[in-house]
């Protein structure tokens, strides 16, 4: 799975997730709302599910080490410029 592949954010695709280092992206719609690191893609998207659903879908790279994947991650969030914040599409209270 490469960042620029977009997955519904739904249970059976965090299944297919590989259990490996990389990065997530978290979309509303279009609009990315969250980009992290995990050392686990496959439990990081479980737990993001709780935390965002209001997130419709996700895309991931798996990267084999800590530095590439902090790397990687730099770039992206410079890139995507996120403007929401957590509280806005974060889970409801």
């Amino acid at each position: 799975m490469a960042l620029h592949e977009l997955h519904p954010f739904s249970e059976s695709e965090i299944e297919k997730l590989p259990r490996k280092r990389g990065v997530y992206v978290l979309f509303q719609i279009e609009a990315p709302i969250r980009a992290d690191g995990a050392a686990n893609l496959h439990e990081a998207l479980s737990r993001a599910k709780a935390e965002f659903p209001q997130a419709s879908h996700f895309s991931v790279e798996a990267l084999d080490t800590v530095d590439a994947m902090n790397q990687r991650l730099h770039k992206v969030r410079e890139e995507l410029h996120l403007v929401r914040a957590v509280g806005f599409v974060g889970k409801r209270r």
